[in-house]
């Protein structure tokens, strides 16, 4: 029984191998699977031998055959299977030298069919010196280069990677402790009290490898689908740059003449105001003539500067304290009433175009006040290298729908009341020009029973040559297991210049990378649930879910409804926090 079980074990394996050989010749997603596939075939062909042709071997001259293909087979095996291992660690120190030791070793194989290495005494399998010679210590500098390919590499890889070298660590350990087993008998130093060690190793070691590369290639099939999300929206950001650069050259000469037909028409449509009379019907008409063409040279403007916001052709120090009071004393001073100021007290420079950032501040708060807003809350929060400001009203706000495609041109909900709905297309690239960020908020999809927008914009506050090391890694891990909304996560860090650590899964954790004192730690519910006595041990510990395109998180220290997971939120309670004192950050935030 125990050995049919060895043979479906084998099979399988053999299939397995197989199947890592095609898909990585399929997919060209990593070498190493290709030569993992290679070693474990010719594991299982090593296996074969052991299960099937040696217990069937009537004579000694049979035996002495199916030895020497086993020991040929194990010299190949060795540089394939450090092979993989130095492509999964991006060991190249031996990868220069793997052709010629692949060649070495056929050639050692070949000695092994001749009979130098192994022959017959008496009846019985003997090694001759040559294999003492050569076979013996080139086994031993294998074992001594696989491990430290493994160990060397534990200390500098990432938890994933260290999960994937431990097990492997645990798996050669089986193997080799088996292979010498066997040798030990065959030299005679032990008896033989099962037919073959190594088919436990061998059998041990490819479930390990095959669970731990199947594992592997499932991140690696995880990280290509998120690649090819982001090449998908940089493909459709290019499309859209390359419609604004057809736009901009047509634009100027298509406004310019636009410009003149309307000057004509709105110039005769006053003359014949003023010197005609008109029933009251005639004056109503003439009076939409002239709005219309008001409105059409607003919508001819819009799209003009829609084509020119891109280019911003010289920057200087802006203080957007200063801009934020300036924009509200000149363009709304009958409703200075309904602005709010936060953090205006200390100065907060950009480099940037006065012109071009003053014109997005005029589209926000024209759009708050058009809401019906009463309150308009403008905030600034410096950090060390961005400065993040929030624009917030209580007006009517927007449905999931409506804030999905809020800022696509030509999108407006305000067709009736004239607008074009070019106001915040032309706002976002202003400010992405300014190599700042911008993302809307909803508050009526809350549930608190609010209404209204929040913007919150993220500009860099140091230029490209002073900038240090800003994608220095943060105190913050961050789970991706079962985590559907990674894509908006990664987008509210990356526009705070926050990174954090990425982790597969929750197994990954571990005190000695990632201290509980130290780390705030993000998952979803069902990790949550399948690990809460692991994720205990940690007592900063954010649970975010995803409702209607928001992202919200629960911070029970402070017994308030859950908040919206947003830039602010990132630099006001998860990087600050990073500065407390351990004693004072020992509490259980949860975002649900």
């Amino acid at each position: 029984m125990a050995n049919i079980l060895l043979q479906v074990l084998c099979s399988f394996l053999f299939a397995v191998g197989l199947l890592f050989i095609l898909l990585e010749l399929r997919t060209r997603f990593d070498r190493s699977f290709r030569f993992f596939g290679i070693s474990l075939i010719m594991l299982c062909a090593m296996t074969s031998i052991d299960i099937w042709a040696m217990p069937g071997a009537d004579n000694i001259q049979e035996k002495v055959y199916w030895q020497r293909t086993y020991h040929a087979i194990a010299c190949v095996f060795i540089p394939f299977s450090l092979w993989y291992l130095c492509l999964l660690t991006n060991f190249s120190t031996y990868l220069k030298i793997m052709p010629m030791l692949v060649a070495f070793s056929a050639l050692i194989a070949g000695t092994f069919m001749t009979g130098a290495m192994i022959g017959e005494a008496n009846g019985n399998l003997v090694t001759t010196f040559a294999y003492n010679l050569v076979f013996l210590p080139i086994l031993a500098w294998y074992i001594v280069s696989a491990l430290y390919v493994i160990i060397r590499r534990l200390g500098s890889r990432s938890p994933m990677e260290k999960r994937i070298l431990k097990f492997h660590l645990v798996g050669f350990g089986i193997l080799f402790c088996t292979g010498l087993l066997d040798l030990f008998a065959l030299v005679g130093l032990i008896g033989q009290y099962v037919a073959s060690y190594t088919v436990i190793g061998v059998m041990a070691f490819g479930i390990i490898a095959s669970l731990i590369f199947a594992e592997h290639f499932i991140a690696l099939l995880a990280e290509k689908q998120s690649t090819f999300g982001k090449l998908e929206s940089a493909y459709k950001d290019l499309e859209r740059v390359n419609a604004l650069k057809q736009l901009g050259e047509s634009t100027a000469i298509i406004n310019h003449e636009i410009k003149n037909y309307m000057f004509m028409i709105s110039g005769n449509a006053q003359i014949l105001e003023e010197m005609e009379t008109l029933s009251e019907k005639g004056h109503t008409i003439v009076k939409n003539i002239i709005t219309s063409v008001d409105r059409l040279s607003a919508f001819s403007h819009d799209i003009l500067n829609l084509s020119r916001t891109q280019i911003i052709k010289e920057k200087h120090p802006v203080n957007l304290s200063e801009l934020m009071k300036s924009v509200i004393d000149r363009h709304y001073p009958s409703v200075v009433h309904s602005f709010t100021l936060h953090g205006m007290d200390e100065e907060s420079f950009i480099f940037g175009d006065w012109g071009k950032l003053e014109q997005v501040f005029v589209n926000l708060f024209k759009n708050s006040l058009e809401a019906g807003a009463k309150e308009i809350r403008v905030k600034i929060t410096s950090s060390q290298s961005l400065i993040l400001l929030s624009v917030e009203d209580d007006g009517s706000g927007c449905n999931s729908e409506e804030l999905e495609n809020l800022f696509k041109a030509f999108y407006t909900t305000k067709k009736t009341q004239g607008g074009t709905g070019l106001g915040l297309s032309i706002t976002r690239t202003i400010i992405e020009g300014h190599g700042g960020r911008i993302s809307p908020y909803s508050k009526n999809l809350s549930k608190k029973g609010e209404h209204g927008l929040k913007f919150i914009m993220t500009f860099p506050t140091i230029t490209q040559d002073e900038a240090k090391d800003v994608d220095q890694k943060h105190s913050i891990v961050l789970v991706k297991q079962g985590m559907e909304n990674i894509a908006d996560l990664i987008r509210v860090f990356q526009n705070v210049r926050v990174t954090p650590y990425l982790v597969q899964d929750v197994r990954d954790l571990n005190q000695g990378d990632f201290p509980a004192e130290e780390f705030t730690v993000i998952v979803n519910a069902k990790a949550m649930a399948e690990h809460f006595s692991k994720l205990s041990d940690y007592p900063r510990l954010c649970l975010v879910s995803h409702h209607q395109r928001n992202l919200y998180i629960l911070d029970h220290g402070r017994d308030k409804l859950p908040e919206t997971f947003s830039e602010e939120y990132v630099i006001s309670r998860l990087v600050r926090r990073e500065n407390r004192p351990a004693s004072r950050r020992k509490r259980l935030a949860v975002a649900a």
